[in-house]
């Protein structure tokens, strides 16, 4: 789901929230993930809009590698025409955990990001588990940061930006916004399976 707002003051407050919500989301996945035997990897994912056949996605997918790897300006100007007629996707990120084998140590760390190229089959949401595999979609968990009580699901026009993690001059307030997301993550561990 992309939230909708009201206004184009909840839309910038937002915008302050969003990239910082996402750096203390993932560095507190990381103390968790320190702490835990699970093993986590991140990827990369698409939403599509509903309707989107698999051919569709993989041309739009093959598009943008040709994108990437084009050099002629008349190229490049083509391959922008012809994605700008297909439908779009939204970037995403999840977090597969995966249950470990011993306690980490403090050397441990996070092995590095790694891109899906293939679109998923279906929407991942926060929890989504399959056999021992549990995938977190990190967008949803900063939305559950950035918005007052949203929650996966939660209808369009119930969401709010929690002001409460902006301080009287529209900053962010580091403290408040640490303290929500460590609670977060540290409720989600406490969810996964033993």
């Amino acid at each position: 789901m992309t939230p909708k707002f009201a206004d184009a003051i909840a839309w910038q407050q937002a915008e302050i929230l969003m990239q910082p919500v996402f750096i203390r989301i993932i560095d507190n996945l990381r103390k968790q993930l320190e702490q835990t035997t699970w093993k986590g990897t991140y990827h990369d994912t698409q939403t599509w809009p509903d309707g989107v056949t698999d051919d569709i996605k993989a041309q739009v997918l093959d598009l943008h590698q040709q994108l990437i790897r084009a050099s002629d300006d008349h190229e490049i100007a083509e391959i922008e025409h012809t994605l700008a007629q297909l439908p779009r996707f939204q970037p995403g990120y999840e977090l597969w955990l995966e249950p470990g084998d011993t306690v980490p140590q403090a050397s441990d760390t996070i092995p590095e990001a790694q891109s899906d190229t293939v679109p998923q089959a279906s929407d991942t949401v926060p929890g989504a588990q399959s056999d021992r595999q549990i995938k977190l979609d990190l967008w949803q968990l900063c939305y559950q940061v950035c918005f007052r009580d949203y929650h996966p699901g939660t209808p369009d026009d119930l969401i709010a930006v929690d002001t409460d993690l902006l301080d009287e001059d529209g900053e962010v307030d580091w403290f408040l916004l640490d303290q929500k997301a460590k609670h977060l993550i540290e409720q989600t561990f406490r969810q996964l399976p033993q």
